[in-house]
């Protein structure tokens, strides 16, 4: 009897566990359907962290696709004042005299450019996933935030990026589908002939 009740105790507990886990992954489903919102909004602070620790053994941060498309969301809309790059903020720099010239410094530099879902979704199948399918999901997150976005944002403030050619070919295929543009800052790039 003794054996019969441990059993079914622990049946129940796995039953209970698995359900919990269940619980949690359909709220994680419910969560990731909406982190576009939270990488790609203007005003949203993003910090992102390129550079991995020494001796890190696994993906790079430019090989992984779910980063890839967290940066490619954080760059449709932000200033780059609203893109930290931490990995620029190094323990010297918190007791910096002037900790937010040394904020400012961590906003400075390069992003991706902005470019249409199809582009992102190529890009995307070369990228390293765990699991091959998050392919297609954050190939539609990024959809469904880019056509919700692009054909109502006025402006896009670009400058300062060190951006080249390169990057602004990659942003003219996005700007068809920015129908109300009427301001778009690419000051203090790099912008040869080819790319103007």
């Amino acid at each position: 009897q003794q054996q019969l009740d441990a059993a079914t105790r622990q049946s129940w507990q796995s039953q209970a566990a698995h359900k919990a886990e269940l619980e949690q992954r359909a709220q994680m489903g419910e969560g990731l359907k909406s982190s576009n919102v939270w990488y790609g909004h203007a005003h949203a602070l993003t910090w992102v962290q390129p550079e991995l620790p020494p001796g890190f053994d696994g993906t790079s941060y430019a090989d992984s696709g779910w980063c890839f498309v967290e940066a490619s969301l954080s760059s449709v809309l932000k200033s780059s004042t609203r893109r930290v790059d931490i990995g620029k903020f190094t323990a010297d720099k918190l007791f910096y005299p002037n900790v937010p010239m040394a904020i400012e410094e961590c906003v400075a530099g390069r992003r991706p450019p902005v470019r249409s879902p199809s582009r992102v979704a190529e890009l995307l199948e070369s990228k390293t996933f765990f699991a091959r399918a998050d392919v297609a999901t954050v190939a539609e997150l990024y959809r469904r935030f880019f056509e919700a976005v692009a054909p109502w944002c006025p402006s896009l403030d670009l400058g300062g990026l060190g951006w080249g050619d390169a990057e602004v070919i990659e942003l003219c295929g996005a700007l068809p589908s920015f129908l109300r543009l009427t301001a778009l800052d690419l000051a203090r790039n790099a912008i040869g002939v080819e790319g103007a």
